[in-house]
């Protein structure tokens, strides 16, 4: 372990400590990524493969936001912050859509009830901000795709990736 990391011991730190999180994308590096910034500033994080599953994990009053994607398999994000807000009537419920797809919906999202969202992809600081405004009730500007050194907006290299997991290899390969 490098020295700085926190061991298996150290108790969670950072400002989504005690916060309960559900990340919604059916890309599992997405999810990873994700998942592992916002677990880093504290918080738990559920992941989940699909809309239909991040309706029933935020359902159960043991979530404190929702982190989805658009574009998924069953019940895609656009459907799910519908279903939530006016199926279930989960008004409070922060929700934050994260995808490449984002800027393009964000009259279509707003209007299902969706808080804010960022364009894919999205640095830790940025997302773990972003959460933090939601769940203060606060909108976070949205964030323009990213294009550097060729590569398109809304793919990463293998190094960016990296540095989304924390640094963790392991994860990578393990994705």
């Amino acid at each position: 372990m490098n020295e700085g990391s926190p061991s298996a011991a150290s108790p969670p730190a950072g400002p989504l400590v005690g916060r309960r999180i559900v990340v919604a994308d059916d890309d599992p590096v997405a999810r990873a990524c994700l998942a592992t910034a916002l677990a880093d500033a504290g918080a738990d994080v559920r992941g989940v493969a699909d809309g239909r599953a991040a309706v029933l994990a935020s359902v159960d009053g043991r979530c404190d936001l929702l982190v989805t994607d658009l574009d998924m398999p069953e019940v895609d994000g656009l459907q799910a912050v519908a279903i939530l807000r006016w199926d279930f009537g989960l008004t409070g419920l922060p929700v934050l859509v994260v995808s490449s797809a984002a800027a393009v919906a964000l009259p279509r999202l707003l209007e299902a009830g969706a808080d804010a969202c960022l364009t894919k992809p999205v640095t830790p600081t940025v997302l773990v901000r972003a959460v933090t405004a939601c769940l203060q009730a606060v909108a976070p500007d949205a964030v323009p795709p990213v294009e550097a050194a060729g590569v398109p907006a809304g793919l990463l290299t293998a190094e960016e990736t990296v540095e989304r997991l924390g640094g963790r290899r392991e994860l990578l390969a393990d994705l």
